[in-house]
């Protein structure tokens, strides 16, 4: 297996997915584990093979079916499970694949993923499962279209059934994930997700140059403002960790679509004094990531609220911006033209995390970078040579 590491090269594709459309797509389900489970039998926490074919291969067989040239993978935490626990899974879905005359379900580890190893801390079982889950959920569908150098990929949730009325949704094949209809909702926003555009068990990108880079930057600023509420003061680390669940679901919904039509038009600003000293102007520049950075995207989450914001922890009280003062988006943004209304909306979750201990040293992350630099940030969000 060939990895891209962070930092390497993203060699340009010349095929237009627009104009070619799809060929190779990847279907993308995954399950983690909150904590560890010694004596759990499979990935899944299913007490039979029965409960284990329901609640994990149902689903997983259903896409292969109706996406025989798609590769279907189920990702997993391997240092939240056993490697009896693998074995075991993987013994099951062999008789499946078999019995239903299929070779395109696989497993894969999380950890085979460079960002996911340079960026350990928010992967721990201390950080709430939520915010694991739906990160990662961007991460895999960045590392497939760049590792793997697929057309498409599709995020999927094992469980996709509406909150409010329980019914379920239904498995689209590839022409129909791919339609007409679908790629110019691609290619005017970058990213089609469930509900309407209001909800992530469902998700879908192609291999469009922006797009991919959409992605990237989005994952380096929500690593960007983890790490800072992770570093937060002691005394004021509850009311920031609070809202940490909400990152990469808020940046998901909101932010991937936002930033495509802005950087693709060329029209996203920037504080110039923002830039220069952290004290917002009258003065504005073209933004662009990665030259300036990602902490005028907002490196933290409102503690009152749910919103990006800026947050100066290095003062006492700490100071603040809300990002227009920072960041000027000016293209008006429909949620609803990146939906698809056949997903259905989920359920509202919570997040539980384990405070970082008194006195530690403070946490770094690297960057998803798409040249040879592998660059590292440092606590203020300055960039340094790692």
């Amino acid at each position: 297996m060939v990895l891209i590491k962070a930092g390497a090269v993203m060699s340009k594709r010349k095929k237009d997915v627009f104009k070619e459309g799809v060929t190779t797509h990847s279907i993308n389900l995954l399950w983690v584990n909150s904590v560890k489970v010694e004596d759990q039998k499979y990935i899944y926490p299913a007490e039979n093979v029965k409960e284990l074919e329901e609640k994990l291969f149902d689903i997983s067989l259903k896409w292969a079916k109706q996406n025989k040239k798609a590769d279907v993978k189920i990702w997993y935490d391997s240092r939240l499970i056993t490697d009896k626990a693998v074995e075991n899974t993987e013994k099951v879905l062999s008789k499946l694949l078999k019995e239903n005359e299929l070779d395109n379900i696989t497993f894969h580890d999380i950890r085979e993923i460079k960002f996911v190893n340079d960026n350990e801390v928010l992967f721990t079982q201390d950080m709430g499962v939520y915010f694991r889950v739906d990160y990662l959920k961007l991460i895999i569908l960045a590392y497939e279209l760049i590792n793997y150098n697929n057309d498409g990929a599709v995020y999927t949730d094992l469980r996709y059934i509406d909150a409010f009325d329980n019914k379920s949704d239904k498995i689209f094949n590839d022409h129909e994930l791919f339609d007409s209809e679908t790629m110019q909702k691609l290619k005017e926003s970058g990213i089609v997700l469930g509900g309407g555009s209001r909800e992530n068990q469902f998700i879908q990108v192609v291999n469009d140059e922006f797009a991919v880079n959409i992605l990237r930057h989005v994952i380096n600023a929500d690593a960007l403002r983890a790490i800072n509420t992770l570093n937060a003061p002691e005394d004021i680390y509850e009311s920031f960790a609070g809202r940490l669940y909400y990152i990469p679901f808020g940046s998901t919904i909101g932010e991937t679509y936002k930033l495509y039509k802005e950087l693709k038009a060329g029209t996203l600003e920037v504080n110039q004094g923002f830039l220069e000293n952290k004290i917002p102007d009258n003065k504005w520049i073209k933004y662009d990531p990665e030259k300036h950075g990602y902490e005028p995207l907002g490196n933290a989450v409102h503690p009152h609220g749910i919103s990006f914001y800026y947050a100066n922890f290095h003062t006492k009280p700490i100071t603040g911006f809300e990002l227009h003062q920072i960041i000027k988006f000016t293209l008006p943004h429909d949620k609803g033209a990146a939906g698809r209304g056949e997903y259905r909306v989920g359920t509202y979750h919570l997040d539980k995390f384990t405070p970082p201990k008194e006195g530690h040293e403070p946490f770094n992350t690297r960057i998803w970078q798409a040249d040879h630099n592998d660059l590292q940030i440092d606590v203020t969000g300055a960039v340094e040579q790692a």
